[in-house]
């Protein structure tokens, strides 16, 4: 059965590049959510199996607050990817103990890579 994975991506080209990568690496890609809100509805009604989260989502609240929120109400495995590299952000998004942070200019090989390491 193949995975389910839900990128929440504020800046829709970039969610739609993840997404194709994601499926050409044979994984099944729930539709994007651009916003915390549509990210929650996801979260708790398609139930993906690992989700990518941006820093820097549209409206208040952020990728960090999302996660705290899976923590909190799920064992859902997260992946930031970000373009920022500050030491705060990197500090609080290392507390999260995410399974991986990717800058957003990474590869498709690092992207597979990343996905293997989900599940071992």
């Amino acid at each position: 059965m193949k995975k389910n994975i839900l990128v929440v991506e504020n800046e829709v080209v970039i969610a739609d590049d993840i997404c194709l990568r994601l499926k050409k690496l044979d994984y099944q890609v729930l539709e994007p959510a651009l916003t915390y809100r549509q990210a929650l509805h996801s979260v708790n009604n398609e139930l993906p199996d690992l989700v990518f989260i941006d820093l820097r989502l549209t409206g208040k609240k952020t990728g960090i607050d999302l996660a705290r929120y899976i923590l909190k109400n799920s064992n859902i495995p997260f992946v930031f990817i970000t373009a920022c590299s500050d030491s705060a952000s990197m500090k609080e998004i290392n507390q999260l103990k995410p399974l991986a942070c990717l800058n957003k200019a990474f590869s498709t090989a690092l992207l597979a890579k990343t996905m293997e390491s989900a599940w071992i």
